[in-house]
């Protein structure tokens, strides 16, 4: 609104939109034997600072016309996102009036629950195979400016947004992960956690098998990782050689033990988050990374532990138990669940319903799976040991590297993990 009277009423439950300019956000209680005006919050809305600017690659042009967007397509996208709309905040305010006991200094010291939605003219979302986003430096200094030249678009989950681009101040391509939230933010909180989480984690690591951390955007919510290549992901059952599951295998152990020496878990060890080629694998996606001991929410049901099934505080011992689950798959014991059946029990373990089928069949599938494994075969051993139900049994990281790095070694294989401190 950009004539707003005096004053205006904003019903329970209906957000309002809210002009540049100063606001005061009051709420009406009612009392035992009156009704009380009171303060809720103030509000300064400013002039938008920050903004994404994109613009064709110099090669662009030369591009042959695609199948799913040409390059008219895209011209017409990038004029539509150059139009100039007001930047615009909505907030809602919402007061409880059955809150009948509140005295006047409780109130005044209350703030009722809010959702704030920033629309941007462009975001790095907006940004398409062959365009770059031009990146302002920060306010305050600290942040030079910079562009990021997209050169592919990698599949994503409605978790985070990942792409292959050029850093105009870094010499190689990078991983550009930009964390998503709704379009109303009200998840925002969740979601700045999460970055928050992995650029902390990452930033202090050093170590051959675990994603280095190139740099980080806080007002993009995105994070730069080196350049990694494909995931483990091949298909529903890996095709993966038995020589490069081991080298993954021995990677990941050397991985899981520098972060257990420094009582680091990742919470989230599955094969789409191990990146492999060149005989190196490669850990990343840390936004669910905790210290051991921290009560996690957010992982994949089909790589819990038995321990953490049913709650419980994270360990270090979880994170072999998922990794010997990745072994299974990359060994060709055990297929990848699908898409559906994973969404499937994380709606029903979120409303509370009866997933518990699925988690028991698949608990009695890797059972079934673990007594299968060669005892006398040295990797398939340390697989069985690694999916012993009970944690405190089961093997650790770092009983499992040096045997490994012994067998790389007879092999002729040179060593490729390596780290400082």
């Amino acid at each position: 609104m950009d004539n707003p009277p005096a004053r205006i009423h904003v019903p329970r439950g209906q957000p309002c939109v809210l002009s540049k300019g100063f606001w005061r956000a009051s709420a009406t209680v009612s009392g035992m034997d009156d009704v009380s005006e009171y303060d809720v919050t103030y509000i300064l809305v400013l002039d938008r600072k920050f903004n994404v600017h994109i613009f064709p690659g110099p090669d662009l042009g030369s591009r042959k016309r695609g199948v799913s967007k040409t390059i008219e397509d895209q011209e017409r996208s990038l004029k539509r996102q150059k139009i100039h709309h007001s930047p615009r905040i909505g907030i809602d305010v919402r007061a409880n009036p059955e809150q009948s006991l509140c005295n006047a200094n409780k109130c005044k010291n209350t703030v009722t629950s809010r959702r704030i939605m920033s629309k941007a003219l462009t975001t790095i979302l907006d940004l398409e195979d062959g365009y770059v986003a031009s990146i302002s430096g920060s306010v305050k200094g600290g942040l030079e400016p910079y562009e990021l030249r997209q050169r592919w678009k990698c599949p994503s989950d409605k978790y985070a947004s990942m792409s292959i681009s050029r850093h105009s101040r870094m010499p190689e391509d990078i991983v550009v992960k930009v964390f998503l939230h709704d379009h109303h933010g009200s998840d925002l909180r969740r979601v700045t956690r999460a970055w928050t989480r992995e650029k902390t984690t990452l930033q202090p690591l050093d170590h051959n098998n675990i994603v280095k951390l190139k740099g980080f955007d806080a007002r993009l919510l995105a994070i730069h990782y080196e350049f990694l290549p494909r995931s483990l992901v091949r298909g529903s059952w890996s095709s993966l050689p038995p020589d490069d599951a081991e080298i993954v295998l021995f990677h990941m152990s050397s991985a899981l033990a520098y972060l257990a020496a420094r009582n680091i878990v990742h919470n989230d060890v599955q094969p789409a988050n191990i990146a492999y080629a060149n005989k190196r694998a490669v850990l990343f996606n840390f936004d669910l990374a905790s210290l051991s001991g921290s009560a996690v929410e957010g992982r994949s049901p089909w790589y819990l532990p038995p321990e953490l099934r049913r709650g419980g505080a994270c360990s270090c011992a979880a994170d072999v138990w998922s990794l010997g689950l990745t072994m299974l798959y990359l060994l060709g014991k055990m297929s990848l669940p699908g898409d559906e059946e994973e969404y499937g029990v994380r709606r029903g373990r979120e409303l509370g319903g009866d997933a518990q089928k699925a988690l028991d069949s698949r608990m009695q599938c890797i059972a079934e799976c673990r007594a299968r494994l060669e005892k006398d075969d040295a990797v398939e051993s340390l697989v069985f040991q690694m999916l012993e139900e009970d944690a405190a049994s089961r093997i650790k990281a770092a009983d499992m590297e040096p045997i490994l790095e012994r067998r790389n070694l007879k092999r002729g294989l040179k060593s490729s993990f390596s780290y400082h401190g």
